[in-house]
């Protein structure tokens, strides 16, 4: 299963994409004040920060906005890429488990709708197969990378403290049995290496 981010940290939504004048007003008109009595908003990753003119800061969820609603659905009404789409799920599913409070029932109908009218499209045997691949490329170049932090371990002690890292990081990948055998065996050779050497019985 795809790990849950929000359509901010999962790289989806880019508030720094939206118009400024009308989130502003949007904005403004959230916290009941002037649009001149806002100084400063910075898009933070979990929510909105609104400098106010002599009376300080306050925060307003993006999910408020109606920016947010706009391109959450158009991600899933354009998407043309199963990858992305299966991406987008994971997403989705963060937000309604997490933030679902701020959605109107009007809005999750209709990304609910929006939803249901796509995944057809994505539910081919070829569809199934591209993302078996990309999967599976996912999980090589991570396999990549956790063979070469083992490696880099010079005594026992950090050898087995990584390894054990690696398996917890790993969950993602546990059905790609040929994935994690291949870790398994470079961890067995090179703690081998290392009680040969006579590292072992030293860090004991």
């Amino acid at each position: 299963m795809l790990k849950e981010f929000s359509l901010i940290e999962g790289g989806a939504i880019n508030p720094d994409h939206w118009q400024s004048d009308r989130a502003k007003t949007e904005i403004a008109s959230l916290l009941g004040v002037k649009i001149e009595e806002i100084e400063a908003i910075n898009y933070w990753v979990q929510q909105i920060w609104v400098k106010l003119v002599g009376k300080g800061s306050k925060f307003v969820s993006y999910r408020c906005l109606s920016f947010w609603f706009e391109d959450a659905l158009l991600l899933i009404e354009s998407c043309q890429d199963v990858v992305f789409f299966e991406q987008l799920g994971a997403m989705l599913r963060y937000e309604l488990k997490y933030h679902a409070k701020y959605y109107s029932g009007d809005r999750l109908t209709q990304l609910q709708k929006a939803w249901q009218q796509k995944s057809p499209q994505f539910q081919t045997e070829a569809s199934r197969l591209l993302l078996k691949l990309a999967r599976q490329k996912e999980a090589l170049k991570w396999q990549e990378n956790c063979l070469k932090l083992l490696a880099q371990c010079q005594d026992w002690h950090s050898l087995d403290e990584c390894y054990w890292q690696i398996r917890d990081n790993g969950l993602d990948f546990r059905d790609l049995t040929e994935v994690i055998q291949t870790i398994n065996d470079f961890y067995h050779q090179k703690s081998d290496e290392l009680n040969q050497s006579g590292d072992f019985w030293t860090h004991l």
